[in-house]
């Protein structure tokens, strides 16, 4: 294994600047404190060591551990948080996997452990109720020594919003927040198979917790490393696959799991609440603003929408043309809008047709108000819709 984690401090808002970079280069260009083999972390943890110190005085600071996969980046952090007689205590969240990745997936771990505010307001899905949230948590005497976040390349956008707050609001803040990235990102377009576990043997689970392929969080299972979860997924058969996922699928539905989760599941099993699922996780991500969430949601139920009436079809085709306008996609946004005005006037609804045609320009302009071009078919046509409508 070459390389080993590098450590990356910011105080304000370009973390969340590089975090979004993240998606779009092989690394990240924020300037390093060191490299160093991977045996040899004595150096890192003195650094967030430094980190922490000030940070107890009201000077805190947002670490990001950065390297590539299985370099021992987590271990990194679970060995610099082990010492009780520095971290005397911590909250700890992380990013999934899922494709598209959950909104605030990291603070849906940590409302678990703190109750209150956070969690109302998570499962309300009230966005500035969650930002005020955590700004209260991390900013009360009484705050937690460190903030974990681990595996902040599968972060939604809503959390790369929050680390940009996070990063404008660190002076006056008792709290170090260490993160944990990697740059040379692993394609993530296939299932978790956490759930293929549960049909074994309990002691091949514990033979997995002890080889440390596995850990234990509560009353779950989750992979230790990614890559070990990608070798599991290619080595099942692809009808064992379905098999799985619709087991997945009944269990958390009786856990009242995360709408995006129960899409995935949902649609890798082709079952027919891939759509009902899928445009619910959709809608939630737009409320809380992870916009490109949404529109990968939407897309999926699109997809999954044969067997819908056309007036549910044409809603959500409208709602994935705004969605992608917000993440300028605009090809998409256009498609989209296009096929929703068809789809209205195959209906015979005007108003439908009318509103299409109003936000034709801003979808073309990436979501930002523009002029109806200077052609009289169109405004001829929605003068004709408000009259029969005025009529």
């Amino acid at each position: 294994m070459s390389g080993s984690p590098t450590v990356a401090t910011v105080s304000s808002s370009p973390v969340a600047q590089a975090a979004h970079g993240r998606r779009r280069a092989a690394g990240w260009s924020a300037p390093s404190i060191g490299l160093l083999e991977v045996l040899e972390r004595a150096t890192v943890l003195a650094q967030l060591a430094g980190l922490l110190d000030p940070a107890r005085r009201t000077r805190g600071h947002i670490a990001l551990i950065v390297g590539e996969a299985g370099i021992g980046k987590s271990t990194l952090v679970e060995t610099f948080c082990a010492d009780r007689s520095r971290v005397h205590s911590l909250w700890w969240g992380g990013c999934d996997s899922v494709v598209p990745p959950r909104p605030f997936a990291p603070l849906v771990d940590i409302a678990e452990q703190v109750g209150g505010s956070l969690k109302t307001s998570l499962a309300a899905g009230d966005r500035n109720g969650i930002l005020d949230a955590v700004l209260t948590l991390i900013l009360q005497p009484d705050a937690r020594d460190v903030v974990v976040l681990e595996d902040l390349h599968w972060a939604d956008d809503a959390t790369l919003d929050l680390l940009r707050v996070l990063g404008r609001r660190m002076r006056g803040v008792r709290t170090l927040v260490v993160g944990t990235y990697r740059h040379d990102e692993v394609d993530e377009d296939h299932p978790q198979l956490v759930q293929e576990v549960a049909a074994c043997e309990p002691s091949a689970i514990a033979e997995c917790i002890t080889r440390g392929m596995l850990v234990g969080d509560g009353d779950s299972l989750r992979f230790r490393h990614q890559l070990a979860e990608l070798a599991v997924a290619e080595a099942r058969p692809a009808a064992e696959r379905v098999v799985l996922d619709l087991r997945a699928l009944r269990a958390l539905e009786r856990e009242g799991a995360d709408p995006a989760v129960l899409a995935r599941h949902a649609v890798a099993a082709g079952d027919p609440s891939a759509f009902r699922l899928a445009r619910a996780a959709a809608d939630r991500a737009a409320h809380l603003g992870a916009h490109r969430e949404a529109a990968a949601h939407y897309g999926i139920a699109l997809s999954m929408s044969a067997a819908v009436g056309s007036r549910v079809r044409g809603e959500v085709l409208e709602a994935h043309a705004r969605e992608s306008s917000m993440t300028d996609h605009v090809e998409h946004a256009l498609a989209s809008q296009r096929e929703a005005l068809a789809v209205w006037r195959r209906l015979g609804n005007p108003l439908r047709q009318g509103d299409c045609m109003r936000s034709l320009p801003e979808r073309s302009a990436g979501g930002r108000p523009r002029s109806l071009p200077a052609h009289p078919g169109p405004f001829r046509q929605l003068q004709r819709i408000a009259g029969r409508h005025r009529a």
